[in-house]
């Protein structure tokens, strides 16, 4: 699981890489950096991978004192991100 949480950060920093955004305007992540990533990754990982990628992107804001994503835009980047996850990513109740 730890290694999870860690790619959660590694798949942040590939997409602030992919559109050329310097370290020093991704981090700390803004809200809406946070989410338009968040909305790249669906569709190709599972719920419960994204989750944890999320609890690491999270623990790494809290151990740096950045501000996490707040609010409804988290409920809504994290319900937009379940509704797109294929349904051969999910697992059978």
């Amino acid at each position: 699981t730890r290694s999870n949480y860690g790619a959660g950060l590694i798949r942040f920093h590939e997409f602030c890489d992919s559109r050329d955004i310097p370290e020093s305007e991704s981090m700390p992540a803004s809200n809406e950096m946070l989410a338009t990533c968040i909305a790249s990754w669906p569709g190709k990982r599972s719920e419960s991978t994204l989750r944890t990628w999320l609890l690491g992107l999270d623990f790494w804001h809290t151990a740096h004192g950045a501000t996490w994503l707040e609010g409804p835009q988290s409920t809504a980047v994290i319900r937009g991100a379940k509704k797109s996850v294929p349904a051969t990513s999910q697992a059978t109740p």
